[in-house]
């Protein structure tokens, strides 16, 4: 018995240690192209997105300095940009079965430009 719980705190220790370090390990910006190229075809407008930062931890990803650009034949300034994004998601069914469950979306100073019709 004392030995299976000697085994089962280690491996709960080596999860732990893995979670801590993993974001340190795996660079996300270099799949800040996918992203933005993903979420420009999905919107159908152009979507840049800045430092990319990961947290097993918490299970989320932070972006800064995003921008959804507006149709250019209205304006050249960005339709939406915001400071920061937070992606919050659930990590076993991402893991396990490959399903993203979005649990938080927070817009950090975020700035719509609306146009009007006069």
């Amino acid at each position: 018995m004392k030995r299976a719980l000697k085994i089962i705190g280690i491996v709960v220790a080596v999860l732990i240690v893995i979670i801590l370090v993993l974001p340190f390990l795996i660079n996300v910006n270099n799949y800040r192209p996918r992203i933005e190229a993903e979420l420009t075809n999905a919107l159908g407008r152009k979507v840049t997105v800045g430092n990319l930062s990961l947290s097993l931890w918490s299970g989320s990803l932070a972006a800064d300095n995003i921008a959804i650009a507006d149709d250019p034949s209205f304006s050249s300034s960005p339709f939406i940009k915001a400071q920061a994004l937070n992606v919050g998601v659930e990590l076993l069914p991402l893991i396990l079965s490959k399903t993203l469950h979005i649990t938080q979306l927070t817009l950090s100073q975020p700035q719509v430009n609306l146009l009007r019709n006069r």
